[in-house]
């Protein structure tokens, strides 16, 4: 059978208290499971591992994950790499 044929659903089970403390996070979550957003791929070619103190990490895990900060005795992040700066070379044009 081709590939079209099939018919895929997927069962999302949704928490109240989780809905209520973090919407933003759910709906987001929600319209990128949905396939209405894409989420913009990062590949960790193009990323730098760093240690983060437990300040930064705690922050970013309350904003950004629906369960929250967790205790850990260590806290690394993924950070873009900057883009190279251009090489600013003056062209020659080629002789006649």
């Amino acid at each position: 059978l081709p590939s079209s044929s099939f018919h895929y659903e997927k069962i999302i089970h949704l928490h109240q208290d989780i809905w209520l403390a973090k919407n933003a996070i759910v709906k987001s979550r929600l319209l990128v499971q949905s396939g209405t957003v894409h989420a913009q791929r990062v590949f960790a070619r193009k990323t730098i591992g760093r240690r983060l103190n437990a300040t930064e990490a705690r922050s970013f895990l309350v904003e950004n994950h629906l369960w929250g900060a967790t205790k850990a005795k260590y806290h690394y992040g993924l950070y873009r790499q900057k883009p190279p700066k251009e090489n600013k070379k003056r062209r020659r044009r080629p002789r006649r």
